[in-house]
């Protein structure tokens, strides 16, 4: 709830807001299996349900080798 007030607090509307929250969530478990390929397609899977579920387009890919 705290992420969400301080996102909507910067002008993030209510849907962005849990879209960046839930991908937060789930970049950081998902950086912890070590395996780029793997790792890639399970945030393109995130990203996928949450378009569909929170009813945003999908964001740009994400690198997920990206920095730790």
């Amino acid at each position: 709830d705290e992420q969400l007030f301080y996102l909507r607090s910067r002008g993030i509307d209510e849907a962005e807001a849990r879209r960046l929250v839930v991908h937060g969530f789930f970049a950081d478990i998902i950086r912890k299996i070590g395996i780029p390929s793997v790792e890639g397609k399970l945030m393109e899977a995130v990203e996928a349900e949450l378009a569909v579920n929170i009813g945003l387009p999908l964001s740009a890919p994400v690198e997920a080798s990206g920095a730790r």
